[in-house]
């Protein structure tokens, strides 16, 4: 298994995806892009993915564990890293429009207008005049 391959294998036993709208992470978030992610975060993601490579993915699972509890601070960092690698791929951004399309389209009776638009003025966003 080459580095990329056990990047890629971590990827996925991180963020599974469901096999149906949900793509692994192994398939959309590149090894490159965990290079670009900051020192603390490519170093557990590499030091993940040599273990993944050596041992397996139940070992694999074991170390995230283990890292997770014992550097929580950088496993959080790397976590985060790979989310937004994740989450702003195009397969997964096309499965968020996809799920958000399918929704429904009536306005809920429980919807405030009122309420939105003093929580947008707050926070100074757009559309809260």
């Amino acid at each position: 298994m080459t580095d990329d391959a056990a990047i890629r294998s971590l990827l996925t036993l991180l963020v599974p995806g469901d096999g149906g709208n949900w793509p692994a992470a192994g398939d959309v978030v590149t090894p490159a892009q965990m290079e670009t992610v900051g020192d603390a975060a490519a170093a557990r993601v590499v030091s993940l993915a040599a273990t993944m490579r050596d041992a397996g993915p139940a070992a694999t699972a074991q170390a995230a564990a283990d890292a997770e509890s014992l550097v929580p601070a950088a496993f959080e960092a790397m976590l985060r890293a790979i989310y937004a690698a994740y989450y702003t791929s195009g397969p997964v951004q096309a499965a968020v429009i996809r799920l958000a399309e399918a929704g429904p389209r009536e306005t809920s009776p429980h919807f405030d207008a009122a309420l939105l638009a003093r929580t947008t003025a707050a926070r100074g966003q757009p559309g809260g005049d």
